[in-house]
């Protein structure tokens, strides 16, 4: 894994308007590791590409993390500080597929991935979503010797499975547990590693841009040359002029 360099960063803050979450997520990963295809970075469960995405954020921008929630309950406004540490899962040992039964089912599956979420995020709502994401993961299902598709799948079954999956897979949904402060309602919520260090690229990006445009405006340099240069250069070159 190597850093982002900067026009790396401007890259991947540029993709909010082009790209979706999941693709977003892979882009970051390909200038991380650029020694794997996209498609190898798309076929990693999703607990490897958090997990992965994690280390990147820890090597970016440090171990802490500082996040606002607001309580469902009384609305009151938290602030959390969170340390990588605390929110990283053991990362399980990866396997091609895996095999359960319940109630008489027995269904051989794999772990999600990003080309998984990318095709639910295309779904008309919830249920619809998850009912795809079922029908991508489950490869063969049966009951007794008899050949089951997955709409034949009882709830409950389905249910399992979702437990399953959390379970194999640790690192592919983080849930943070909360109290609020003023009237000590607790509640669980998601934590979405992709999400929120594509937040924190595109505000260094946006700061990048705004470094850009005073270097360009002062000295005539072109974007390329700036970016070329180490923060710690641009950093002078702007105590310089604010110095003026």
């Amino acid at each position: 894994m190597r850093p982002l360099t900067a026009n790396e960063f401007l890259l991947a803050h540029d993709m909010d308007k082009t790209h979706d979450a999941a693709d977003r997520a892979v882009a970051v990963l390909s200038f991380a590791y650029p020694e794997e295809t996209a498609d190898e970075l798309r076929r990693l469960p999703l607990g490897r590409r958090n997990a992965r995405l994690l280390d990147l954020r820890e090597r970016l921008f440090g171990s802490e993390f500082y996040a606002f929630a607001e309580c469902p309950q009384c609305g009151e406004a938290l602030e959390l500080a969170l340390d990588a540490g605390a929110i990283r899962a053991e990362e399980p040992e990866v396997v091609e597929e895996l095999e359960m039964e319940a109630e008489g089912y027995t269904l051989r599956f794999r772990l999600l991935d990003s080309r998984d979420l990318k095709a639910a995020s295309r779904a008309s709502g919830i249920d619809a979503a998850r009912s795809l994401l079922v029908a991508r993961c489950v490869r063969e299902a049966w009951n007794d010797d008899r050949t089951v598709t997955v709409d034949e799948l009882p709830p409950s079954v389905i249910e399992q499975l979702s437990d399953r999956l959390e379970e194999a897979d640790p690192q592919a949904e983080t849930l943070l547990a909360l109290a609020c402060p003023a009237c000590a309602f607790e509640w669980q919520l998601p934590f979405d590693i992709a999400s929120f260090l594509q937040a924190e690229i595109g505000a260094h990006g946006r700061r990048l841009v705004r470094e850009v445009h005073t270097l360009a405006r002062a000295y005539g340099w072109s974007e390329a040359d700036i970016l070329a240069m180490s923060t710690r250069r641009r950093r002078e070159y702007l105590e310089l002029l604010s110095n003026d």
